[in-house]
């Protein structure tokens, strides 16, 4: 159930182009920046940050559209961005929020701040996986 409501969020935001509106804003927010590299870095951290907050899925749907509209705008490859936005939202581990941690942390009675504590030189090194490896796999352009 909860894959086919993210499904039709999805097809939402590609119909309705918010997507694309979305991504025209982050366009003009990087400016004259056509680096693929940094484009890839700060869409890979952005879902890596909202992932923390919202399930995986969920941030996977927010990004990509964005992701695919920058694509097709400098003329990347959709591919590996698509990869390194399915990496990152799956490395949600700095908040109970996102996982099933949470019962973890009712049941165990660690705080909230003991996710982001122990968990952030993790989340780090995969950010800096993701950076190396899937434009290493994937070439970006």
């Amino acid at each position: 159930m909860f894959l086919a409501a993210c499904l039709g969020l999805a097809e939402a935001l590609t119909v309705s182009g918010a997507g694309e509106l979305i991504g025209n804003v982050v366009h003009a927010a990087l400016g004259d920046i056509s680096s693929p590299f940094v484009v890839f870095a700060a869409l890979v951290l952005l879902t890596l940050f909202i992932s923390q907050f919202i399930t995986n899925s969920t941030a996977i749907i927010i990004t990509l559209p964005i992701a695919l509209s920058l694509c097709e705008y400098y003329g990347f490859n959709p591919m590996s961005f698509c990869v390194g936005i399915t990496f990152a939202a799956s490395f949600a581990c700095c908040t109970p929020l996102a996982a099933a941690q949470i019962t973890m942390t009712q049941v165990a009675g660690y705080e909230f701040s003991d996710y982001l504590k122990y968990c952030w030189p993790l989340t780090l090194v995969s950010y800096l996986g993701i950076l190396v490896f899937v434009p290493m796999f994937f070439p970006l352009v």
